[in-house]
């Protein structure tokens, strides 16, 4: 039986100037996922972080929906900005 849960993958390509802020953004983004019902479940990064990937988990779409929009996590949408990361996000299934 497969978990109902909402995955998402995270997927952020950052130029290697934006990197130290990418992480700031992410050290004060990721600690709110739990505030909305969201886990981390596994966070990878390359070697020179230039390329990031979270496998991220919700109860729903619509506690994710609320973590995307939620005020605090916005406030620190400047950091992403000047980080010049290109994110995708994409909905997965466990398949195994």
């Amino acid at each position: 039986m497969r978990d109902p849960a909402f995955l998402i993958c995270v997927v952020a390509h950052v130029p290697p100037d934006g990197v130290a802020a990418f992480q700031e953004y992410e050290a004060a983004v990721l600690p709110l996922l739990t505030d909305y019902n969201g886990r981390l479940i596994h966070r990878y990064q390359n070697a020179d972080g230039t390329m990031e990937m979270h496998i991220v988990q919700f109860p729903t779409a619509a506690d994710f929906a609320a973590y995307r929009m939620s005020e605090p996590r916005l406030k620190f949408a400047p950091l992403l900005e000047r980080s010049g990361a290109k994110i995708t996000v994409q909905e997965v299934s466990d398949i195994a």
